[in-house]
């Protein structure tokens, strides 16, 4: 038992979560540190040149189409988890 003036420090840090996306009309690929759906819909948001972000998902949620594997938002797709290629991990990318 640690004294009432020690806290204990977690060995370790959950990993953050990077998400890339590409827009298959174009091979551009852009890194998000957020969850796949979020950055579809912030890339193709941003793509139209809309920068509230707090509008995103009343904006933009409609157009998700989400499958086992993938989710896409207009032109932009992303994996669901980085298992299923190369380019969907960020440290690759950036």
């Amino acid at each position: 038992m640690l004294p009432n003036n020690v806290y204990a420090v977690p060995t370790a840090l959950p990993a953050p979560v990077v998400s890339v996306v590409m827009n298959l009309a174009t091979g551009k690929k852009q890194a998000y540190d957020t969850d796949p759906r979020k950055a579809v819909i912030a890339a193709h948001a941003q793509s139209l040149n809309d920068w509230n972000s707090w509008q995103y998902e009343q904006r933009y949620g409609r157009l998700v189409q989400t499958t086992q594997h993938v989710v896409t938002c207009g032109d932009w797709s992303a994996f669901r988890c980085s298992c299923h290629c190369t380019w969907s991990t960020a440290s690759a990318y950036l």
